[in-house]
């Protein structure tokens, strides 16, 4: 990163050791996975730490990513701190959901700029398997109050949600490989 001139910070968290994971593959093909994490939320200690470095470094840039992966780190306490120093620097805040087998809610990122879940990721949040992807992404859409949404769609490309406030083109834009 340091040949990049990007800085790095890093809070280290003794209790939580680093996530360790095995694929059993068989023909190229996944069979199961065996994962050893701890996904408990930070001590109140380190909950700070993380805080105060979002409080010094969250005036200094024009976005923050916040890539969750569901292993208890982003707390609520940290993720509203995080939007009222967003709000108070105008500064952006792009939100990602990595949830392959633990369960998350894209619905934590409320107000965000952007938030990109999949549909597997949308379809949990709203505990709704069975609508179409409109309905689940306006419906995602409304209820984080985002104000733009980007749903994966794998193969068959994203569909976008946006206000037109925020944008010149139309509510819904849907992009096809």
């Amino acid at each position: 990163m340091e040949k990049q001139q990007i800085s790095a910070y890093l809070i280290e968290d003794s209790s939580r050791p680093t996530t360790f994971k095995i694929r059993y593959m068989v023909d190229n093909q996944k069979l199961f996975r065996v994962s050893r994490l701890h996904d408990h939320s930070p001590s109140q200690e380190l909950g700070s730490q993380l805080i105060e470095r979002l409080e010094e470094l969250v005036p200094l840039v024009d976005g923050v990513l916040v890539s969750d992966y569901v292993y208890g780190m982003e707390t609520n306490r940290l993720l509203t701190r995080l939007l009222e120093l967003a709000k108070e620097h105008s500064v952006k805040l792009f939100g990602d959901l990595q949830c392959s087998s633990q369960i998350g809610s894209i619905l934590r990122f409320k107000e965000f700029d952007l938030i990109t879940p999949n549909e597997r990721e949308a379809r949990f949040a709203l505990v709704d398997q069975i609508s179409g992807i409109r309905y689940l992404a306006s419906t995602i859409y409304n209820l984080s109050k985002c104000k733009t949404l980007i749903l994966k769609l794998g193969k068959r490309g994203i569909l976008t949600c946006m206000n037109k406030k925020h944008s010149s083109s139309s509510s819904y834009i849907t992009l096809d490989r």
